[in-house]
């Protein structure tokens, strides 16, 4: 999947991602839920298996508390739409920890404030 971060392609791509729908933060008088204006997504990168090296800097210094722009297939039509106003929350290391040694396999990025309209 082909994504872009603050209008360029991104070199580290992931292979899916989750989207987590906006909480419901109360309920109406009809007991209809009310439901926050954000959603969340978490981001599944695997390692590039080309010999060129793609620095993980490209999404952990994103981490600075300043919004960004990315570019991700909509939760409902699947469509690649740019979200504006999206805060990196999250850029961490996952390991295969199933042999005797632990091995990176990839990184997991976690984005919020992701108005989806």
């Amino acid at each position: 999947m082909k994504i872009e971060i603050n209008g360029k392609p991104a070199a580290m791509t992931p292979r899916g991602v989750n989207w987590t729908e906006p909480a419901i933060l109360d309920r109406d008088g009809q007991r209809a839920p009310i439901f926050a204006p954000y959603w969340s997504a978490s981001l599944s990168i695997e390692l590039p298996t080309l010999p060129a090296v793609v620095p993980f800097s490209e999404w952990a210094d994103l981490r600075d508390a300043t919004v960004q722009t990315i570019a991700l297939p909509h939760p409902v039509t699947g469509g690649l739409t740019q979200f504006t106003g999206v805060y990196v929350d999250s850029a961490v290391g996952r390991m295969d920890t199933s042999g005797d040694c632990a091995v990176m396999t990839g990184y997991d990025i976690v984005i919020s404030n992701v108005l989806v309209l």
